[in-house]
């Protein structure tokens, strides 16, 4: 917070409503802070995410219900979870590509939320699986590097989240107080 940029500066000070400014404007502009708009290429490239997303979540959910009998039950699992982790990835990219902006706080968080669950899910597969394959191993340590980098992303998003909501609270407070002193000074004058 104390490395704000000149331009980040100008934005918050340019949102000190003048009089007879509604608040509705106020509160909208303090939600731009917090969204940042995709360009046409960003769009489109959660397009692509959306599709390939549902791709693999047909194509890996049916061949779970279609497999044969004799197919493992360890595969009919690896087969609906890599489906559903390809779902999550329709519906997010979808909506982010619908919506056309992306929330600082909200959908940011919730990626980073989806990357650790995922990371997590290949790093106990590949435990689970070289139990009993020696030649797997090496499949668990890339799954383990994964996790531990989610990891610290994860970490990193909830920090900027933090100092996000501490700045949000911190404008919305600074909004009250600067209403209170305006109906003091209206009152009084």
């Amino acid at each position: 917070m104390n490395a704000e940029s000149p331009s980040q500066r100008e934005r918050l000070l340019q949102l000190d409503p003048p009089l007879g400014t509604a608040r509705a404007d106020y509160e909208r502009k303090l939600g731009e802070l917090f969204e940042r708009r995709l360009s046409r290429f960003e769009r489109l490239r959660y397009v692509l995410l959306s599709a390939t997303g549902a791709v693999v979540a047909l194509g890996l959910g049916s061949l779970a219900l279609t497999e044969p009998d004799t197919t493992p039950p360890a595969t009919r699992a690896i087969l609906g979870v890599l489906a559903a982790m390809g779902a999550t990835w329709f519906f997010v990219a979808l909506r982010l590509a619908r919506l056309g902006s992306v929330h600082l706080i909200v959908d940011r968080g919730r990626v980073a939320a989806i990357v650790l669950a995922f990371s997590a899910l290949q790093c106990v597969f590949f435990a689970w699986i070289s139990r009993d394959r020696p030649e797997m191993v090496a499949g668990f340590y890339v799954g383990l590097t994964a996790l531990l980098l989610a990891s610290a992303i994860f970490i990193a998003q909830r920090i900027r989240e933090s100092e996000l909501r501490s700045r949000e609270e911190f404008l919305r407070a600074s909004l009250a107080h600067l209403a209170t002193a305006r109906a003091l000074a209206n009152g009084a004058g």
